[in-house]
């Protein structure tokens, strides 16, 4: 297993952690990064795991079998937010 496939549970818990509020923002989007960097994880990597958190949102927001406005809303903006 290469190092950086030991770190990516670790900024995946981080990122699940961060979602409770729907943000990622200023002093979080840099604690996130720093570790994806310190992880020696390459952009395609981190994009991996930014479209595997939409994927976790959306599996969220279906879970009831209705998408409400205001998960649409979430999960629209965590895209905006991780430039996806």
């Amino acid at each position: 297993m290469c190092e950086s496939s030991l770190w990516a549970p670790e900024i995946t818990r981080r990122s699940r952690s961060l979602k409770a509020d729907g943000k990622i923002i200023g002093d979080e989007a840099k604690a996130l990064s720093k570790l994806a960097g310190d992880a020696g994880l390459g952009r395609n990597q981190v994009v991996q795991l930014h479209e595997s958190f939409i994927q976790q949102l959306r599996k969220q927001a279906e879970a009831d079998g209705n998408v409400d406005a205001q998960e649409l809303k979430q999960i629209e903006n965590a895209i905006k937010s991780l430039s996806l």
